[in-house]
């Protein structure tokens, strides 16, 4: 399959993986120490804590994405200097450092759980930031943003307390709406790339026929994000794509 001809989520599929990726990161946070919460991630001068303030704060938005304006609109002031994105992303965090450990998963877990979906009319506006790719909507920013940026901070705490996200099935789900919006943005040579591991698939980017590239799915979505990636990631792929692929971004 074509990475271009990914379908975005159907209706119901956004909040059912969005609920199983925050019930997988509660589900992994529940036995870490005190010490651990403090831990630095790889995210410059957040904590495992603060993380998890930045992801219950996103999972605000899914019930009503337009709590992110409220808080994009307090850090213009707050963090004046940072991206929209970046600002919001921090007034999420401060909402939550009051809570204790204990409130922090409680609230987490109210919203993960929450039935609550973005209204039909609201998910087709665009969603207007310069951090996010030009053709985003809401619908998708929901859907597959926020979602994936769940994904990646299991993975970022994991790294940081020496442990390992548990496997579930919606992570492949995940990994393609990243390939299809890699995809979308391709402007390197024909790739049939392939992604290992539970989550990965096969899918060709550009046009025509290219070499098979063969990936992990988990190193390869942690280099997208433009985090640190397993030294020699790329070493192996054919010359004609390896720059290509070496400057390849996708948001998170």
């Amino acid at each position: 399959m074509r990475a271009i001809d990914i379908p975005l989520p159907g209706p119901g599929d956004g909040p059912r993986v969005a609920r199983a990726q925050h019930l997988c990161l509660i589900d992994e946070l529940s036995g870490l120490s005190p010490e651990q919460w403090g831990t630095t991630t790889e995210c410059p001068a957040w904590t495992v804590r603060d993380m998890v303030g930045h992801v219950a704060s996103g999972a605000r938005f899914q019930g009503n994405p337009l709590l992110f304006l409220v808080d994009a609109q307090i850090g213009r002031f707050r963090y004046r200097g940072c991206s929209t994105l970046d600002a919001a992303n921090e007034v999420g965090i401060d909402r939550h450092r009051s809570l204790s450990t204990a409130d922090l998963l409680a609230t987490l877990r109210r919203r993960a759980e929450s039935d609550r979906d973005t209204p039909g009319w609201l998910r087709r506006f665009a969603a207007k930031d310069d951090a996010l790719p030009t053709y985003s909507t809401i619908g998708s920013f929901v859907d597959t943003i926020l979602t994936r940026d769940v994904w990646l901070h299991r993975h970022d705490i994991a790294r940081a307390v020496g442990g390992a996200p548990r496997t579930d099935p919606t992570d492949a789900e995940v990994v393609a709406q990243v390939v299809r919006d890699l995809g979308l943005a391709w402007t390197g040579p024909a790739v049939r790339l392939r992604l290992t591991g539970p989550e990965g698939g096969a899918w060709d980017l550009g046009e025509g026929t290219g070499p098979d590239v063969e990936l992990p799915a988990v190193e390869f979505m942690r280099h997208l994000s433009g985090r640190t990636a397993a030294p020699g990631l790329l070493d192996d792929v054919p010359a004609e794509a390896r720059g290509a692929l070496a400057a390849a971004r996708v948001v998170f």
